[in-house]
C-alpha cells in the first residue's frame, strides 16, 4: 500500500514539474516579443452603435509600432508528445489582427481589426484574442490586409398558415344552409285550447285542433275563439209528469 502511494506521488510530481518545464519553454521562446496585458471593450448607447474591443499592448514606438499599422496576433501552444512523455515543439497560431490606433513609450492600443477562422489555423480551445497573446513585430505592415468575405445564406420564406378558421366558418355556414332548404316543412298546428269547468262540474269538450298550412314567410291563422263561461243555470233533472 505504501509503494503504491509512493508511485504514485511520483508520478505526480514527474507530471507537474513537466508541464511548468513546457509553460517556461514556451515563455522563454516568446519573452522577446510584445504581449497583451489587458483589454478593454466600449459600451454602445445605442442599438446601432458600434462595439470595439481595445487590446494594450507592453511595447511602444521603440518596437516598431505605429498609428494605422496592422499586427498579427499569435498564440504560443506546447505541444506534447505523450508517447516518449516529452516536448515535441510549440506551435505559433495566428488567432487575430489589430489596428494601432494609438502608441506611446512602452505602451500600444491596437483595435480588432478581424479574426482567423477554424479554416485557416488549427485548432484552439479560446478563438478570441485574450491576455497573454503575443504580437508577432515581423508582420507590422501599413497596408490593411484583406478580409475574408463570408458568403450570406438566405433562409428561405416561412410557410404561410392556411385560413383554417375562415375555410371552416365557411364550410360550416354552407352547411347549415344546406340542411335548412334540405329539412322538410311540417304543418303548424294551432294548440288545442284547454277544457274549461264551470260551477254546474259540466265540462265542455275542448275544440278539435287545426291545421293550418305553412307558408312561405306568413303567420298562422288564427284559431277560432271559444267562449270562456256558460249560462249559470241549467235544470239539474226534468219535472215530474202529471197523471
Amino acid at each position: 500500500m505504501r509503494l503504491s502511494t509512493i508511485h504514485l506521488l511520483v508520478y505526480l510530481f514527474v507530471f507537474v514539474a513537466t508541464s511548468l518545464a513546457f509553460e517556461m519553454n514556451a515563455f522563454a521562446e516568446s519573452a522577446g516579443s510584445p504581449m497583451i496585458f489587458d483589454v478593454r471593450r466600449s459600451l454602445p448607447l445605442e442599438p446601432n452603435e458600434p462595439v470595439y474591443h481595445d487590446f494594450y499592448i507592453n511595447a511602444g514606438p521603440e518596437s516598431g509600432f505605429k498609428k494605422g499599422a496592422f499586427v498579427t496576433v499569435v498564440r504560443a501552444l506546447p505541444v506534447h508528445d505523450p508517447l516518449q512523455n516529452a516536448h515535441q515543439a510549440t506551435l505559433n497560431i495566428r488567432i487575430g489582427r489589430l489596428e494601432i490606433i494609438h502608441t506611446e513609450k512602452n505602451i500600444t492600443v491596437g483595435r480588432l481589426y478581424s479574426e482567423f477562422g477554424d479554416d485557416e489555423r488549427p485548432t484552439v480551445e479560446f478563438e478570441a484574442v485574450m491576455i497573454g497573446d503575443r504580437i508577432d513585430t515581423s508582420t507590422i505592415t501599413m497596408e490593411a490586409p484583406k478580409k475574408k468575405k463570408t458568403a450570406k445564406v438566405e433562409a428561405a420564406p416561412a410557410p404561410q398558415p392556411a385560413p383554417v378558421a375562415a375555410t371552416i366558418a365557411i364550410q360550416t355556414t354552407e352547411a347549415a344552409s344546406t340542411a335548412t332548404a334540405a329539412a322538410p316543412v311540417q304543418p303548424l298546428v294551432a294548440p288545442a285550447p284547454p277544457t274549461q269547468t264551470v260551477e254546474s262540474g259540466i265540462k265542455t269538450p275542448a275544440a278539435p285542433p287545426i291545421e293550418v298550412p305553412a307558408t312561405g314567410g306568413g303567420s298562422a291563422a288564427t284559431p277560432p275563439t271559444v267562449p270562456e263561461t256558460l249560462p249559470q243555470s241549467l235544470p239539474s233533472e226534468a219535472p215530474p209528469a202529471s197523471v
